[in-house]
């Protein structure tokens, strides 16, 4: 997954539910100076630079699941970033609109002097290189990657940034040709899209000769005891557990008891709740509202529709931190 997050620790104090769950992460515009954690993953980063005014520029977290490792950073720029992974290497990107096309591919190629060219390969990022439009620096960054091996998952169509200005498809993932992949999807259909201008991007991939670590899922159950069946699994049997017992056969006794028990069980599966405390229904209602907004104004492209969805996500986030404040 990638997503230009436009201020990480902002996103983690309104994540109503969490999304960061896929195996390879890629997170631009964190705004992180300084290291930053998430649990279940390996970090890796390149910080944000700070200024003597304003907020923090660029920043980019690479998040990579224990299964994929050993993973060792190999090359870190402010714009690129360089993870040597489980027979994969992962590039995450983030330049600023600023940057011309001759930069990114400077920086770029930087990059892919550091790596593995007969290893399976992921580039994925914020290049501000859009592809639902034709223009000279897009066409010249794309016509790069596309000549160094590397081809373009997204959809032009499937737009990644939705604001007042208008939308475009700009956050992309690529690979090279040892990686099997489905098309990019937004995931604008999850409760933490409405919040950002940018919509996460994911895609489902395999490569050859990963041996990926087995890691054990454990599921939270309740148990309790049925007690009309204890009792009449206890009538049958308690004879035989008496007469083992009278025989010293302490362990064949002690066997039987514990199977009265465990046939007297009854196992509830708890799902565990992935909302946020103060996630309730009045978020849940508005979350909605915004989405159709969001779907009526991807569709549309209309002027009218992005502002009207633009308003309802600030009404949404200004909702958020409100209840998140009184739960507080």
């Amino acid at each position: 997954m990638t997503w230009n997050v436009e201020g990480l620790g902002s996103v983690k104090r309104l994540m109503p539910i969490n999304i960061l769950t896929s195996d390879i992460i890629i997170l631009t515009e964190t705004f992180n100076t300084c290291e930053t954690s998430l649990q279940g993953y390996y970090t890796y980063e390149t910080l944000a630079t700070k200024g003597n005014m304003g907020r923090p520029s660029g920043g980019i977290t690479c998040l990579i699941k224990p299964l994929l490792s050993p993973a060792q950073l190999i090359h870190s720029t402010p714009n690129v970033i360089v993870i040597n992974a489980n027979n994969l290497v992962i590039i995450g990107a983030y330049f600023q609109p600023e940057r011309t096309a001759q930069e990114i591919i400077e920086t770029l190629g930087e990059a892919f002097q550091k790596i593995d060219k007969n290893k399976a390969v992921i580039l994925a990022g914020d290049l501000n290189c859009r592809i639902d439009q034709h223009n000279h620096k897009s066409d010249t960054v794309i016509n790069y990657l596309t000549n160094v091996g590397l081809c373009i998952t997204n959809k032009p169509e499937d737009k990644t940034y939705i604001g007042h200005n208008g939308t475009s498809t700009i956050d992309l993932i690529l690979h090279n040709a040892l990686i099997n992949t489905t098309n990019a999807k937004t995931m604008e259909n999850t409760s933490i899209t409405p919040i950002r201008k940018h919509i996460p991007v994911c895609i489902k991939m395999m490569w050859e000769n990963v041996q990926k670590k087995t890691i054990k899922n454990l599921s939270k159950t309740k148990k309790r005891l049925d007690t009309n069946v204890l009792a009449e699994i206890a009538d049958k049997t308690k004879n035989r557990a008496q007469k083992e017992i009278e025989n010293g056969n302490i362990n064949e006794a002690a066997q039987i008891l514990e199977n009265i028990v465990k046939k007297s069980q009854i196992v509830n599966y708890v799902s565990e709740r992935k909302s946020q405390p103060w996630f309730d229904r009045e978020c849940y209602d508005e979350r909605k509202e915004v989405l159709k907004s969001l779907h009526r104004a991807r569709t549309s492209l209309n002027s009218e529709d992005l502002k009207l969805y633009n308003g309802k996500r600030r009404q949404y986030k200004k909702l958020l931190r409100e209840k998140k404040g009184v739960s507080s």
